[in-house]
């Protein structure tokens, strides 16, 4: 994407990441998510401490880049005709709320890329709310309340970008995803209880002592495994939302030519 940005939008890979590159983006929405649910089912927070934890996930960053980026360019705006900023732009920008860029490219923030955090933070409030009112039934709420903005909000209504976005049915999606997901998996779990108490001795006996030692002495070694797979998932769900958050919310949007900060 960064080269993208820098100017090669005439080769075949740039051809390609405009075409395809926004699904990037609907991506990230969906693993969103599913991760919000995981870690809601998982670990069942109160509203409101919920709520305070993705605040504080997503504004401290974003506004140590957007100063950043209003530093540079203060210092350089001729090389930043893609974006610019009033008093009430960037202090709209720093809220995260929907304002048209000074540039005149949009309803963008002074970080282009922060729309999507726009819509993280429409996301988790929907997601809190429903924690609140419908409590163990905050999934069925949450996926009806998306699903009932992004089709039947009014075109011709305040914040129909946003509130009436399919991108809203992404990050549903991602939540009966996690949903059933969870079923999947502990069918699995069920299967391989099953199987494991089928004896696999030839002769029709169970496992020898040695072998269930063996077995025990392996399980140190999966626990390891497992943990450096987390870490480097981590590590690549990281440089996936850099990637992606490159993209643009419109379907007939115009890349910038010069690279932006990641958010």
């Amino acid at each position: 994407m960064q080269l993208v940005n820098n100017g090669l939008a005439t080769t075949q890979v740039a051809s390609w990441a405009f075409r395809y590159g926004p699904f990037g983006v609907n991506l990230f929405f969906v693993i969103s998510g599913f991760i919000i649910s995981r870690t809601i089912t998982s670990n069942p927070t109160p509203p409101l401490i919920f709520a305070a934890r993705r605040v504080v996930r997503i504004y401290p960053a974003y506004w140590v880049f957007t100063l950043a980026l209003a530093m540079i360019v203060s210092w350089f705006p001729a090389s930043f005709s893609f974006t610019a900023f009033s008093a009430k732009s960037l202090v709209l920008s720093f809220l995260l709320i929907p304002n048209h860029n000074p540039s005149g490219i949009g309803l963008y923030p002074f970080l282009t890329v922060g729309w999507t955090l726009t819509f993280e933070l429409f996301f988790y409030g929907v997601v809190s709310g429903c924690l609140y009112v419908a409590k163990t039934r905050w999934i069925q709420a949450s996926v009806l309340s998306l699903a009932g903005l992004a089709f039947f909000y009014p075109v011709h209504f305040y914040g129909n970008h946003i509130l009436g976005s399919y991108h809203l049915l992404e990050f549903a999606g991602g939540i009966l995803l996690a949903k059933y997901y969870g079923k999947i998996g502990r069918c699995k779990s069920l299967s391989v209880n099953c199987s494991s108490s089928i004896p696999l001795s030839p002769f029709g006996g169970r496992r020898s002592d040695g072998e269930r030692s063996e077995s025990s002495a392996a399980e140190p070694r999966r626990g390891k495994a497992a943990s450096r797979g987390k870490n480097w998932s981590r590590a690549g769900h990281a440089g996936f939302a850099a990637g992606v958050s490159q993209t643009h919310p419109t379907p007939n949007h115009t890349w910038p030519t010069t690279p932006i900060l990641i958010s």
